[in-house]
């Protein structure tokens, strides 16, 4: 299919939200579609504006040239009879779904995760199933993490799309609810991407950053999975390709495939950032997990995707590119 399209985007005002409007509104996005037609940037969560965040996070589209018509919508996703309106009056072929308390929001509490992340979601399917026609299919991309894995089944930590889910947290538990919605339906096609860390977002990282030390917790190190942001918008790009030529509904990891130790994360940032780093040690925390790497053999099976950043150096760079961008 090679025809224009419409992408809406929620939480556009927010770290991940307004990196993904860049990037489908430039040149980076391009291959085997046309850019988008459109794309409607939903800013607007808890009544808090957030204009000048996607403003603040679509700078890079002054470098590469925006390609794409774009218009801002103040919209607040409690309200779901508007919700319902802008879905009939936009008529979007992608919606991507990254509107979300997270477990980093100052004051959540567990309400909130299930009104903002599993109410709020269930209202925009629903808007969608309402305009959904046989000669109009809207898909949507959500916007899930690896935290619905808990703690992994297998030895080695990789976590796989088919494991048990088992979440540990009430973030986590609010995304699992939703991705259980989403699956119960076949009016809507989905793609639920499940996110490993984020390097400029990531509260490990920021924290050594912030403070210069940091708490080793027992003699094995913890190992995680860190996606460069280039790769994720990258990674959503070969997704919307995949639903608007009609693909299925899928649900994918969204990570590197790489497992990043935290003391070789932290001998980085203190080589990069040319800056001491104090380090102590305690004992390991009951119910840690040790390690949590994710499987992309079925993104690259499905879409033919693989990410291209993939080392300690690359994650570091781009946690202290944001940090800096951050402070400035």
């Amino acid at each position: 299919m090679n025809k224009p399209f419409t992408i809406m985007i929620t939480g556009a005002g927010g770290f991940i939200g307004s990196r993904l409007s860049s990037y489908f509104r430039s040149s980076q996005f391009s291959s085997s579609l046309p850019s988008p037609s459109f794309v409607f940037d939903i800013i607007r969560i808890k009544g808090e504006d957030k204009e000048q965040e996607v403003k603040n996070g679509n700078k890079e589209v002054v470098e590469t040239g925006d390609k794409t018509s774009h218009k801002i919508v103040n919209l607040d996703l409690s309200n779901h009879g508007a919700v319902g309106r802008a879905v009939a009056d936009i008529r979007p072929d992608i919606v991507i779904h990254t509107a979300a308390v997270t477990s980093q929001t100052s004051g959540a509490i567990e309400a909130d995760y299930t009104a903002q992340n599993l109410d709020n979601s269930r209202a925009l399917l629903r808007a969608l199933m309402d305009v959904a026609s046989d000669d109009y299919s809207p898909a949507l991309i959500f916007s899930s993490t690896v935290g619905v894995y808990g703690d992994p089944i297998h030895k080695n930590g990789v976590v796989k799309e088919g494991d048990i889910l088992n979440p540990t947290s009430p973030y986590a538990q609010s995304k699992m609810d939703f991705e259980t919605v989403l699956k119960s339906q076949n009016t809507v096609r989905y793609a639920i991407l499940r996110y490993a860390n984020i390097p400029g977002k990531d509260a490990f990282m920021n924290y050594v950053l912030a403070h210069k030390k940091v708490t080793f917790y027992g003699d094995d190190p913890y190992v995680r999975d860190y996606i460069h942001l280039h790769d994720l918008c990258d990674l959503h790009g070969f997704v919307v390709r995949h639903l608007i030529d009609g693909g299925e509904s899928l649900t994918l990891n969204a990570g590197s495939g790489v497992g990043f130790s935290f003391p070789d994360m932290v001998d980085e940032i203190e080589r990069q950032a040319n800056m001491p780093i104090e380090r102590c040690v305690r004992p390991r925390q009951e119910n840690d997990v040790l390690a949590l790497i994710c499987d992309m053999q079925r993104a690259r099976d499905v879409l033919n995707w693989s990410p291209n950043y993939v080392t300690t150096k690359d994650i570091v760079t781009y946690a202290l590119h944001q940090n800096n961008e951050l402070g400035s």
